[in-house]
């Protein structure tokens, strides 16, 4: 929690340029966010490019180790007092988005 935290303080505060992307954006549209890191990246590749190598990588599952992650899994398994615990974690890092991570109502 303080980890994810420190990141999204120090992006508010301008001192880190980061690229926050969720499982669920994803999973959405892995071509469209693949491209979207490489344009943060400055990498210069191309729609195409991004999409081939979603392709290669979806092609090789067991060569990748992917978890297979499920939509909405830890908000359904964290009970409500965890939850609070998370937020109550966080608190010292100010205004925290929580959302990004699976709690809502961060209440900060």
């Amino acid at each position: 929690a303080g980890f994810y935290a420190s990141l999204d303080r120090a992006r508010r505060l301008g001192r880190l340029n980061c690229c926050f992307v969720t499982y669920e954006e994803m999973v959405a549209d892995k071509h469209a966010m693949v491209a979207r890191i490489a344009d943060f990246l400055e990498l210069k590749k191309t729609p195409e490019e991004c999409a081939d190598a979603v392709r290669v990588i979806d092609g090789n599952a067991t060569g990748t180790r992917f978890n297979r992650g499920i939509i909405g899994r830890g908000a359904r398994t964290l009970s409500a007092e965890q939850m609070a615990r998370l937020r109550r974690l966080v608190t010292s890092y100010g205004n925290v988005n929580l959302k990004r991570i699976g709690v809502a109502d961060s209440g900060l």
